[in-house]
């Protein structure tokens, strides 16, 4: 997986960096390793960040036949439940990707402005997301291609971030020569 040092600033934007603790094992909080609060006056002075909903337009759609060539949902493959899971999977983290990256400003807001569908797509051998416009499906689609071998195998959250980085500027750290 790419990792790129604008992500640790775009998770604190999420407020990935709160206090957590385990209330059933009171025990367990002192090895978990947390960034403490800001003193109040900090935090009262500093302003909230703005959100911009990056991508929130955008509806997922589903090549059926790419998923259930290779899996059938008496082998734990994708039937109609599994596919309808694995789509709002997919476009929730897109979403929540691609708003973190224009909260932290490594992404414009512009760049998703134009894309309405998100069409996602299985993709034998694709261990990493890959993103990219395909206007042979239209100028309003964004695609997103991984190997999912099944229906719990959605890239994760910070695994989307990094492709939709390397779609948005393919000469980025960490991105491949071809914009992968």
């Amino acid at each position: 997986m790419r990792v790129f040092p604008i992500m640790s600033a775009a998770l604190a934007l999420a407020g990935c960096n709160a206090t957590t603790t385990n209330a059933a094992a009171p025990d367990a909080n002192a090895s978990i390793a947390t960034t403490p609060a800001p003193p109040p006056s900090v935090a009262a002075s500093t302003p909230a960040p703005a959100t911009t909903d990056c991508g929130s337009t955008l509806t997922g759609e589903i090549d059926a036949k790419e998923f259930t060539a290779e899996f059938s949902p008496g082998n734990g493959g994708f039937g109609a439940k599994e596919l309808d899971a694995t789509k709002a999977l997919v476009t929730e983290r897109v979403r929540s990707a691609a708003t973190l990256l224009c909260n932290s400003s490594t992404m414009s807001a512009t760049k998703f402005a134009p894309f309405k569908r998100l069409q996602i797509r299985n993709a034998a051998g694709a261990t990493e997301p890959h993103v990219y416009a395909d206007a042979s499906l239209g100028r309003d689609v964004l695609v997103i291609e991984y190997a999912f071998e099944g229906p719990s195998s959605a890239p994760r959250e910070s695994e989307i971030a990094s492709a939709l980085v390397c779609w948005g500027d393919p000469k980025s750290t960490g991105c491949e020569a071809d914009g992968d």
